[in-house]
């Protein structure tokens, strides 16, 4: 019985854990995958800007980006001259 509830357990456990690994939101660079083909969403968006600001010496997280629009037009402000986020900063930027 104790075997038998060990590997009912194990199953849940086993079963929850794949969910969770295949839900993932997978992005390049802006867009992201969604049925079978590249979208631009703003999570990706959000994602892209900070691994752009990351690389000019800002120390931000995708999610910092999305949470705190401070620090969105901060980083906006810092690299949306580079065309890689020019569209996804177009209000921030100093021009």
């Amino acid at each position: 019985m104790k075997t038998l509830l060990t590997a009912i357990a194990l199953f849940g456990f086993l079963a929850v854990y794949a969910t969770a690994a295949t839900s993932r939101i997978l992005c390049d660079e802006e867009y992201q995958l969604s049925g079978g083909a590249f979208i631009a969403t703003p999570y990706c968006q959000d994602e892209y800007l900070a691994k752009v600001a990351r690389e000019r010496g800002m120390n931000v997280s995708g999610a910092f980006v999305r949470n705190d629009p401070a620090i969105k037009e901060d980083a906006c402000r810092r690299v949306g001259y580079n065309l890689r986020v020019r569209l996804d900063c177009p209000t921030f930027r100093g021009n």
